[in-house]
């Protein structure tokens, strides 16, 4: 659609709405245009002011047409996706969004609306026409999540270590996500690191994390709905549905909206830092399509509000996740 016709469409069905509503409107949504060259409602103010998309482009905006100090914006990295996501609150709340802004990996708290051009997580691996060589404030546990960190640490091995230093320098202090020019078989040869494989079944993110922590599976599934229940104001504002999460855990039903934030809900619960690595795809109708020799990497925090060295690194193959040794 051209910038033209899209103006064309708002002033003909979006601007009459707003005109004639008695109450303050608000317009969000992903216009494809970078609100740092120009917007799309030219006399409401557009409020978000940070990159949205890993390409540097404000592309999801917010518009608002009552009190500006009535409503507050925030980026929140997102894994899963090449947007961001865009945490709206409004009411009395521009001094509590400063506060929050701190936390990383903390799901968007009270009042937030999101927008993000995120695709389902499905646990399926893909045709592959090669294989790399074999050469939150508070934790669910606390005590117990923070000596699980520790021996995380521990017994890290160095490739790994190494690996997940210079991915976290690549990054540096405020990106999530990066691409690299360089196939990942190339990249798994230069730090010597191999794969290993977690069944496709549903529930290959628990295999490759109990893999990659050398944790049973049964304590990785106590522990996402243990650290969702000791935050689940956090996660309920965040939209992460307990019910969810455990048709998730139970019967490998990985097709809810919920099942985003395992992997965010896991960072949390361990205190740790959890780098992807992966081809880079484009997500067609057809289905997910490699792009040439790029690969991508995807940096996820925990919220602990201090930092950690625990590190775990996981390879994605479209929509399936291994383990890396």
């Amino acid at each position: 659609m051209s910038i033209k016709l899209l103006h064309q469409i708002i002033d003909k069905h979006l601007r009459p709405v707003i005109a004639d509503s008695s109450t303050p409107s608000l317009v969000i949504g992903d216009f494809n245009v970078d609100a740092r060259q120009s917007t799309v409602l030219t006399d409401v103010i557009q409020q978000v002011n940070s990159a949205t998309h890993t390409g540097g482009a404000i592309l999801d905006h917010v518009y608002w047409t009552g009190e500006t100090d009535r409503i507050a914006t925030e980026v929140v990295g997102s894994h899963w996706s090449d947007h961001n996501i865009v945490a709206v609150r409004i009411g009395d709340v521009v001094a509590t969004a400063a506060q929050d802004s701190s936390q990383v990996n903390r799901p968007p708290s009270t009042s937030r609306l999101f927008t993000s051009a995120s695709s389902r997580a499905r646990c399926r691996r893909p045709e592959q026409t090669s294989t790399p060589s074999k050469s939150s404030t508070s934790s669910a546990v606390p005590s117990s999540s923070s000596t699980q960190s520790t021996a995380l640490q521990q017994r890290t091995l160095p490739r790994i270590s190494t690996t997940c230093s210079f991915l976290d320098g690549a990054l540096g202090p405020n990106r999530s996500h990066m691409e690299i020019d360089l196939p990942i078989e190339e990249f798994f040869r230069q730090y010597e690191l191999r794969v290993l494989k977690a069944r496709g079944d549903g529930h290959c993110l628990r295999y490759s994390w109990s893999k990659s922590t050398e944790l049973p599976v049964n304590n990785i599934k106590q522990q996402i709905l243990a650290e969702y229940d000791v935050n689940s104001a956090m996660y309920q504002d965040a939209g992460v549905d307990r019910r969810e999460l455990e048709r998730y855990v139970v019967d490998r039903n990985h097709m809810l909206n919920s099942v985003d934030a395992v992997l965010n809900v896991l960072c949390n619960a361990y205190r740790v830092t959890a780098f992807v690595v992966g081809q880079k795809y484009e997500y067609r109708q057809e289905g997910p399509v490699p792009v040439g020799n790029v690969m991508e990497v995807r940096r996820i925090r925990c919220n602990q509000g201090q930092s950690t060295s625990g590190r775990v690194l996981l390879w994605k193959t479209a929509e399936h996740y291994d383990s890396l040794g």
